[in-house]
């Protein structure tokens, strides 16, 4: 999705979210220049296998015991530690950094790809991590900036399949998405979470209908 067409839905998740587009962008601006320091950045090549998106759905564990994953898998932070249990490290890690960071660091020293993504809520997580990390992709939800990217998508999970989308994946299927029951973190705003689980609901839906798909809910989602 290029930000021409992405900018309509931000503006509107602004709006629903009280989020104030000015800093995420500051947050970007800071993501982008720890990032441009690096000697290289990494280049996705177009994806040729099926893409497992793995979420943080209720019984996550038991869903994944009894699935073979064949492709190339991308999990949502908030999902890293129940997926390393049951299927070791997987393909990427999408993340803005409120994820485990232990996690999210051991992944980044064992070729895990990492992709993170800057918003008005991390910029002090971005300071604190990014440069110990080995990021592959770094991600705005407001205009593009530097060597930052902007795929389309709101939430890990569903940035993930943008992202999935993006370079052609042949297959998206989403494993672990429950958009009627938010896994709340403490201190989290449980209204604000349903929001953005509608958010990433409707445009996932979306996704699925430009790929010529009917989007529908179940532990098991293929768009």
């Amino acid at each position: 999705m290029d930000f021409e067409t992405w900018n309509p839905y931000y503006r509107k998740i602004c709006s629903d979210l009280e989020i104030k587009p000015e800093t995420d962008y500051e947050s970007s601006i800071l993501l982008n220049d720890i990032l441009q320091k690096r000697n290289h950045a990494a280049v996705q090549k177009e994806i040729t296998e099926p893409v497992w998106i793995v979420g943080n759905g209720p019984g996550l564990e038991d869903i994944l015991r009894d699935l073979s994953l064949n492709g190339i898998v991308f999990v949502a932070d908030s999902a890293i530690g129940k997926y390393m249990k049951v299927k070791g490290y997987p393909d990427y890690v999408f993340t803005d950094l409120d994820g485990p960071i232990k996690l999210i660091r051991e992944c980044s020293e064992n070729s895990v790809s990492l992709v993170v993504h800057a918003h008005g809520d991390n910029k002090e997580m971005i300071e604190r991590h990014v440069p110990l990390l080995n990021v592959h992709t770094g991600t705005t939800q407001n205009r593009p900036v530097g060597v930052l990217r902007n795929f389309g998508g709101f939430t890990d999970g569903d940035r993930a399949a943008f992202f999935a989308d993006f370079f052609n994946a042949p297959e998206i299927i989403l494993v672990g998405f429950d958009f009627s029951v938010p896994s709340i973190k403490e201190g989290s705003d449980y209204h604000r979470k349903m929001k953005k689980l509608r958010w990433a609901e409707s445009l996932l839906s979306a996704l699925a209908q430009k790929r010529g798909s009917q989007f529908r809910s179940g532990q098991i989602i293929r768009i």
